[in-house]
């Protein structure tokens, strides 16, 4: 039914606490972390984890409480001064109560599985966010070195436009406008900048432990297509998802409930055995007894019907939240493949680019090296690859986090 966690994450756990044993994250120096070592970090330090296996923890005894019905229920009493015979040991045996020990139980078992399912969306939720945050921090990184190339590109055309407004072949205002454009390029890296190390903190924040501001990530251009289509992955969602089961079981839960306060407009029936200690005037009452016995509340103030009432609501409540997942499940699936077939196509355009931004620096680098092409030409082929890259490589991290959030509603992460 449920797998706390697949080999993939627990060995991922394994290793990033070897790796904070030897300091791994200390304060000095930057350090490279893989989005598997993210995700092994999110996972072990994780505390919506925690709380999901506690409420586990907890629905389990829960279900344990609910079955001690099912057991004889042993008591002693004293009565002093002694009387006849109030004091003894007594055992009640329950009988038949209609089934609602029963649905009670069933009850219990189903909210410890919508508690083992909310710790697997949980797990899955962990993987996507930690999955999202790097591949965002990854697309801003690239940001900041097309930045720095733009930057370095109008460095140079100040020094030449300087040069040439010395001898009186730019005017001033060529040269203003040159001095504009460099402080344009300085605002636009200090921004990207930015946007990086924000990125990088909201991982840190998403994967919770220790770490120094300044973490380096690992890009990862290899990508696998596959074929997804909604008919699928929307039968894949409904069988697989977390989320859904959970609420599914919420709803067999409540029903259970329901069947459970119907019961308690029906007779309890029950077997006592007592054995009595003698008291004074206890001559004449036996000291073991043993017999059948009826209980059935005739008034408790309406406590019965608004208890079923209760239980109606909850029942009907649950059906409702479960159809309106399902369409949300359905929708987001239906926005994601869309999502995934513009990836892929922008992805084709953009490798497309970067080849031709390939090819052109290539070209720029061997004139320079021949000496019949300027430095600002190859730095302008060097930012015109750059910023290629950095669209090549975000339409790719695009296309993963749109597909970890198709997997994470088919259950396959």
């Amino acid at each position: 039914m449920f797998i706390y966690l697949n080999k993939k994450y627990a060995l991922l756990i394994l290793v990033v606490l070897f790796i904070q044993t030897y300091s791994v994250f200390s304060q000095n120096t930057p350090k490279v972390i893989t989005l598997d070592e993210a995700i092994g970090i999110g996972i072990s330090n994780n505390h919506s984890l925690v709380l999901s296996k506690l409420d586990i923890d907890i629905s389990r005894a829960r279900v344990r409480e609910a079955k001690a019905d099912y057991y004889p229920q042993i008591e002693s009493r004293i009565v002093v001064p002694f009387v006849e015979r109030e004091s003894g040991f007594f055992l009640d045996q329950l009988i038949w109560d209609f089934g609602r020990t029963s649905n009670i139980v069933k009850a219990t078992k189903y909210q410890l599985a919508a508690s083992e399912y909310n710790m697997d969306q949980k797990l899955r939720e962990t993987v996507q966010n930690t999955t999202i945050a790097y591949y965002n921090a990854l697309i801003n990184k690239n940001f900041v070195i097309s930045a720095e190339k733009r930057l370095t590109k109008n460095e140079l055309i100040l020094q030449k436009t300087e040069e040439l407004n010395k001898i009186g072949r730019t005017s001033n205002i060529d040269l203003t406008r040159t001095k504009s454009d460099l402080g344009e390029a300085r605002l636009e890296l200090h921004r990207q900048k930015n946007n990086y190390i924000v990125s990088k903190l909201e991982l840190i924040d998403v994967i919770g432990g220790e770490f120094a501001k300044d973490i380096e990530l690992v890009d990862e251009e290899e990508i696998t297509f596959k074929d997804y289509d909604l008919d699928s992955s929307m039968n894949k969602a409904i069988e697989n998802s977390a989320e859904l089961k959970k609420v599914d079981s919420q709803l067999l839960a409540s029903r259970a409930n329901a069947k459970a306060s119907k019961s308690e407009f029906y007779p309890l029936i029950f077997g006592r055995t007592a054995y009595r200690f003698e008291g004074e005037g206890g001559e004449d009452f036996p000291a073991f007894i043993a017999g059948l016995g009826f209980r059935f509340p005739i008034f408790e103030g309406f406590a019965r019907f608004a208890r079923l009432d209760i239980r109606k609501a909850e029942s009907t409540r649950s059906l409702i939240q479960y159809e309106k997942t399902k369409k949300e499940i359905q929708t987001e699936i239906t926005k994601i493949l869309m999502d995934l077939e513009f990836s892929k196509q922008r992805m084709e355009i953009t490798h497309s680019n970067r080849k031709i931004a390939e090819n052109n620096l290539n070209l720029i680098n061997e004139r320079y090296k021949l000496g019949t092409a300027s430095r600002i030409e190859l730095v302008d082929a060097e930012l015109f690859f750059a910023e290629s890259n950095s669209k090549y490589l975000e339409s790719i991290y695009n296309y993963k986090i749109n597909e970890t959030k198709l997997l994470a509603f088919t259950g396959e992460i």
